[in-house]
């Protein structure tokens, strides 16, 4: 059973719908699941994410990873603080051109001042990419 539900990640310390602004929208991202030992978000892949030879661009796959650690953070900070991603390196192994991806990331680092997490992204259970992303905590939303 999660410890936070999805509501609860849509409600804590944000003033606006995190799922359906900006490029969390545009992308399309969705939360699965989550608790404290980490978090999955899923993406549809459409012909608007791949690249020119119709594979999912990095890119995208480097945006999911992120905004799934960056939801994720608000687990482990105080209200009125924001994740600030610092740090992201990607690793891709397998292209995807159709069907859902789905990112997991689980917490390696968790202080007051810097979270880091490990993620995978997945496609029907074949990993198609991992990384690392590293979170500053900081006590206002840089606009």
């Amino acid at each position: 059973m999660p410890s936070f539900t999805i509501k609860d990640m849509q409600s804590h310390s944000f003033d606006i719908d995190i799922w359906n602004t900006g490029l969390v929208a545009r992308l399309g991202i969705t939360p699965l699941e989550g608790d404290t030992a980490g978090m999955s978000c899923q993406m549809e892949v459409t012909d608007n994410l791949c690249q020119p030879f119709g594979a999912l661009h990095g890119g995208a796959t480097a945006a999911l990873i992120e905004t799934t650690a960056s939801i994720a953070a608000f687990d482990y900070i105080e209200q009125g603080h924001y994740p600030v991603g610092v740090g992201l390196e990607v690793h891709h192994y397998h292209a995807v051109n159709a069907g859902t991806v789905v990112c997991t990331v689980k917490p390696t680092f968790t202080g007051r001042r810097l979270i880091t997490f490990y993620a995978t992204v997945t496609h029907d259970d074949t990993l198609i990419a991992d990384g690392h992303v590293n979170l500053a905590v900081t006590s206002r939303k840089n606009n």
